[in-house]
């Protein structure tokens, strides 16, 4: 009887594995095959960059970072990518430091080419709800986030992916915060855990044991969206893996989905600690000092529009409204880079809570 139940025990974790795998491949698939046929953003006055890192390392321990070979395009009058540089990007940022800069970055299982789509659709989604004429300066950021292995494998290795890419864009930061009067960064799924590592890493965190070698910066004041985020919910709290990236942070939204499928499954990534995302949870498991600076929070549970699916497309439909939450994001009036609210101040407002 005891060899049967553990029999019957072990056959019923396979089958869930089984499941997981199969929802989880088969969302990652299908969410790849929604591409924007023939993408090419209508850039009107805006200023579009595409960064390239799927040509350098992804292992942590083996990154450049004093110099990282980052890849550069920019689109021009002619619709067209032309290659391009830092130097140039710098440039263009302090000849016209007025312009907002918003940084995307896409989820897993996505090709270059998919990624530059994806990129695109979410900057047409997002001008589509603009207000103003006030033009942009909007970036793609493309990781090595393609198909590779079967799926937990593939999960687990982008995970790891992710310490790095952090590390990359944190330098990226660093080296354009003194030109961009405004930053903006949308991090999708397994984006959103690149985002706030970035964050974090240019407060001075580490992240796979290395750390970017400029001295600490935490007057960024990023305008920070994260959607369907694969991060821990916890890990913004004191004593956690990203806590430094509050100290670059203004504000932060949340679009989350406590039913998504693939989220729920999210504590295999790591199953000693049977975290839960927070592109589920929607609320920050934080216990800040109170002297650090307040951050409005904003939570938008889109569960009715999206299902159990974890397909960003969707939230981006007229009924969850991602594109007019973003384009009031960008838009909006913000606390100028390195200001310091008063202290004794709750460091995270919560905002009020949104179900879409």
């Amino acid at each position: 009887m005891l060899g049967s139940r553990s029999l019957r025990g072990r056959r019923a974790q396979w089958v869930s594995r089984r499941q997981w795998m199969t929802t989880v491949g088969g969302f990652l698939w299908w969410g790849c095959s929604q591409r924007v046929s023939g993408a090419r953003p209508n850039a009107g006055g805006d200023d579009l960059w595409l960064v390239n890192t799927r040509r350098i390392t992804s292992s942590a321990l083996l990154a450049n970072l004093d110099n990282p070979s980052l890849q550069f395009s920019r689109l021009d009058g002619d619709q067209q990518y032309q290659p391009s540089s830092l130097i140039e990007f710098c440039d263009a940022s302090t000849a016209s430091p007025e312009l907002p800069t918003v940084i995307y970055v896409h989820g897993n299982r996505f090709t270059h080419q998919e990624a530059i789509e994806r990129g695109w659709y979410i900057y047409q989604q997002v001008c589509r709800a603009r207000r103003g004429d006030n033009p942009w300066r909007f970036l793609v950021w493309s990781w090595p986030s393609e198909p590779s292995g079967l799926i937990l494998h593939d999960v687990r290795t982008k995970a790891q992916r992710t310490d790095t890419q952090g590390l990359y864009l944190a330098w990226f930061l660093r080296n354009i915060a003194s030109s961009s009067s405004s930053i903006t960064l949308i991090g999708y799924s397994f984006g959103g855990r690149v985002v706030t590592g970035a964050l974090h890493a240019l407060a001075g965190g580490s992240l796979g044991m290395r750390s970017i070698p400029n001295e600490p910066y935490e007057q960024l004041g990023a305008k920070v969206a994260l959607i369907a985020a694969a991060i821990d919910a916890n890990w913004l709290s004191p004593g956690r893996y990203h806590e430094r990236a509050v100290k670059n942070t203004a504000s932060l939204t949340l679009m989350y989905n406590p039913q998504d499928s693939v989220l729920k499954r999210y504590w295999l990534l790591d199953r000693r600690d049977g975290s839960r995302a927070l592109g589920v949870v929607g609320k920050l498991s934080l216990n800040l000092p109170v002297d650090a600076s307040p951050i409005p929070v904003q939570s938008i549970n889109c569960n009715h529009i999206v299902g159990s699916r974890h397909n960003e497309i969707e939230y981006f439909s007229d009924h969850c409204r991602a594109g007019k939450i973003l384009a009031e994001l960008i838009e909006s009036d913000m606390p100028p880079k390195g200001h310091l609210p008063p202290k004794g101040q709750t460091p995270f407002r919560r905002g009020t809570e949104h179900h879409r």
